[in-house]
């Protein structure tokens, strides 16, 4: 006789939706924790897709309106020539006014009095030539760094680098806080009205040098990293700020090499008329 093994049958169970088989198995404090577990998580989902926001409404009220925006002295970066704002910035805002498809109300003034206008929200934007390390962080909102660029010492033309700057002689712009830098390297800083000063050392941004083609040192005085000013908490604001200066570095930097060439020649031209004689600059 053969025995033959019996096997339980395979059941198919019925598929039951997901929902269903969760209200039949959880018990009911569960079950609500899980759906005040949903509503808060839907919630913050729809609540992050309005970030980052603007308190004031800064970017809504600029976009097709007025953009008003604070400019102090710093050429190249800003400068006024016959009470209108011009240099690198300026034309910068300029972009950002026609994408925005908005007026621009200008105001001049020192960098502390629009400083403290932007944080009274008087102010949508402040431009300066600003860089990170300014004395206002913290207390206005600030872009990430949109270009950065170095000081140093460069040396002349055909000049070897200096090995120690100890008792050197080192031409800075009058006025450049740069020259506690140079002082701190062992350097003598000379006060000069522009630069270069031919045959001399001096201290330049790495563009600079690139113009007047200064061979540059070992000496790093400081990296610049260059920001805009905005209203403090508008992270909407700001946000939008960022992304149209992170396209424009090439554009920054080729407009530093422009303006530098242009104004070295416009020295050379202005040193080559007081160097000739008064009858051949008046034949010129």
């Amino acid at each position: 006789m053969l025995l033959v093994e019996s096997r339980p049958s395979k059941r198919l169970l019925p598929l039951i939706p997901a929902g269903l088989l969760v209200q039949q198995i959880l018990p009911s404090p569960v079950k609500s924790c899980l759906a005040v577990l949903l509503t808060v998580l839907l919630s913050l989902l729809a609540s992050c897709a309005e970030f980052p926001k603007d308190p004031e409404g800064t970017l809504n009220r600029v976009r097709g309106g007025v953009l008003r925006v604070g400019v102090s002295e710093n050429p190249p970066w800003t400068s006024l020539i016959n009470g209108r704002p011009a240099g690198i910035e300026a034309q910068l805002v300029e972009e950002l006014a026609s994408d925005l498809k908005a007026n621009i109300e200008w105001v001049p003034g020192p960098e502390t009095q629009l400083m403290a206008a932007l944080r009274r929200f008087e102010l949508d934007l402040v431009v300066a030539g600003l860089d990170e390390e300014s004395p206002w962080t913290g207390r206005v909102g600030f872009t990430k760094p949109y270009v950065r660029t170095t000081s140093l010492v460069g040396a002349p033309p055909g000049t070897p680098a200096p090995l120690s700057l100890s008792g050197q002689e080192v031409a800075v712009r009058r006025g450049d806080p740069i020259a506690e830098r140079v002082r701190d390297e062992g350097g003598r800083p000379v006060p000069a009205e522009a630069l270069p000063l031919p045959g001399k050392l001096i201290a330049g941004e790495d563009w600079q040098l690139a113009v007047w083609a200064y061979q540059p040192t070992r000496f790093v005085l400081k990296e610049h990293r260059r920001v805009v000013a905005a209203p403090p908490g508008e992270n909407g604001w700001i946000a939008h700020l960022q992304r149209f200066l992170s396209r424009r570095e090439a554009e920054v930097r080729a407009a530093l090499l422009s303006g530098a060439s242009h104004e070295a020649r416009q020295r050379l031209r202005a040193s080559t008329r007081q160097a000739a004689p008064d009858g051949a600059s008046e034949a010129a």
